[in-house]
């Protein structure tokens, strides 16, 4: 994998060699290449320090027998705590908020409403989880590890067919060759010769700079994909016109052997009537 990996990043040319990997192969190096673009996406969900403390002392609030109470001398109805983006609110039944965030997690009574940009998602009973309810604090503990890591999941299988779709639109620039070569095959290598723009973005999860020089770099990131284009079309058009001189070949040589077969015809010449009488 180390010298495909620096083929495509150095020598993209020498692709072609690697025509004949296996599909497993390349579905380990899509997943490879969605591991490196991640690494943002990871790093920010197990790094992320913006969670608010979620617990009875600081809510006020606990779970009886599946339902909301807030009966603590701290609870607030408008206070909001953060976790992962989304802005959690503890109501009691019948309250309504004045104020809200478009991406939110209400608990209200026996009930878990979950809105994205204002609009609702799920609605379902507090009851319905079950046994995970056994201590607030501890709820909201393994919540955040839940959502941590189908964040990650999420963001790999997301980067997963990002890559794919980045591969289907740059096999559009072979179109030349898909008679004579099978797509197969060309969307392989176009999946190798992706790899410095799946480098790119791994530097720009990481670094998040200017969306202006990403597009710069996208052009010359696109470079392993142009020189595997051509060597293709190279290799290719030398091949078929290969196949068209031995085929001419093959046709001249059964001319030949057609006029060698064919039966003589001699024509015998008259004698001279003057001689025989002599």
């Amino acid at each position: 994998m180390y010298n495909l990996i620096k083929d495509s990043l150095l020598t993209p040319k020498y692709l072609l060699k690697y025509r004949n990997k296996s599909g497993l192969f390349v579905f380990f190096y899509l997943l490879v290449m969605a591991l490196f673009v991640s690494i943002g996406g990871i790093v920010q969900y197990v790094g992320y320090q913006a969670n608010a403390v979620i617990t009875t002392e600081t809510t006020g609030c606990s779970f009886t027998s599946g339902t909301l109470s807030c009966d603590g001398s701290n609870y607030d109805p408008d206070a909001k705590y953060a976790m992962f983006g989304y802005s959690i609110y503890f109501l009691e039944s019948g309250a309504d908020l004045i104020t809200a965030d478009p991406n939110r997690i209400i608990f209200q009574g026996s009930m878990i409403t979950i809105y994205l940009e204002n609009s609702m998602l799920y609605h379902f009973s507090i009851a319905n989880l079950g046994g995970t309810i056994t201590d607030f604090d501890s709820f909201f503990v393994v919540m955040a590890n839940t959502i941590r890591a189908f964040g990650i999941i999420a963001t790999i299988i997301g980067n997963i067919i990002t890559l794919i779709l980045v591969s289907l639109l740059a096999t559009i620039a072979f179109w030349r060759i898909k008679k004579f070569v099978p797509y197969k095959k060309i969307f392989k290598l176009v999946v190798f010769a992706i790899t410095p723009f799946a480098l790119l973005l791994t530097f720009y999860n990481l670094l998040n700079f200017d969306e202006i020089i990403l597009m710069l770099l996208m052009f010359f990131s696109y470079r392993s994909v142009f020189v595997l284009n051509r060597e293709m079309t190279k290799e290719t058009f030398i091949h078929l016109n290969e196949m068209a001189i031995q085929e001419l070949k093959r046709q001249n040589e059964e001319t030949d052997s057609t006029k060698e077969s064919e039966p003589k015809v001699t024509i015998e010449q008259p004698q001279d009537d003057d001689k025989s009488h002599e």
